[in-house]
């Protein structure tokens, strides 16, 4: 990547105050946890259309396997 190129996306990337993900399974739940866990000024919601997913990363027990 350039440094032209990384400057307006960490331009860019300032301007975000809210991001939201659409899907909580394996690749876009770890994927947003990551954003928020290292950008805790941004908002990050997830949705899905599975209320059991949302329920489990709701609570102590993520549906997380490894």
């Amino acid at each position: 990547m350039c440094s032209v190129t990384l400057a307006c996306s960490l331009r860019t990337l300032g301007m975000v105050s809210k991001i939201c993900g659409i899907g909580a399974g394996y690749v876009g739940g770890c994927t947003l946890s990551v954003i928020a866990h290292h950008c805790p000024k941004i908002q990050v919601t997830v949705v899905d259309i599975s209320e059991n997913i949302i329920e489990q990363w709701n609570s102590d027990i993520l549906p997380i396997y490894e």
